[in-house]
């Protein structure tokens, strides 16, 4: 397969872009300490140096979510977008996205699309 220029509609031309690469994923289980933080923001930057754009992550294994995962969420998103990516979470529990909402965190730390 080859990409680049052909024509379109009208004789328009028009790009192909390539297909982008499946996102990054990371997983999050149990409990997430304060001392967890730097070493989740690492992995970040690692995950995003492979394939930079959209990392994912998984939050659905979090036993109880509290302020804590709260704080290394936005300071993992935040990681990721000083590298030019970003952070979406999936499988968010109620009561997580509860919290980011009353942190006025949600939009900050945004929901993967369905």
């Amino acid at each position: 397969m080859s990409f680049g220029w052909s024509e379109g509609l009208n004789g328009m031309e028009t790009h192909r872009r390539p297909p982008r690469a499946p996102p990054a994923e990371v997983t999050l289980l149990g409990t997430i300490t304060e001392e967890d933080v730097q070493p989740l923001c690492s992995r970040v930057r690692r995950a995003l140096d492979e394939r930079p754009a959209i990392l994912i992550c998984d939050v659905g294994a979090i036993d109880r979510p509290d302020v804590v995962i709260v704080g290394a969420l936005a300071r993992m998103q935040l990681t990721a977008m000083r590298m030019g990516g970003r952070i979406l979470l999936r499988d968010a529990s109620p009561d997580l996205t509860d919290l980011l909402d009353l942190c006025g965190l949600s939009a900050v730390v945004p929901l993967e699309p369905c």
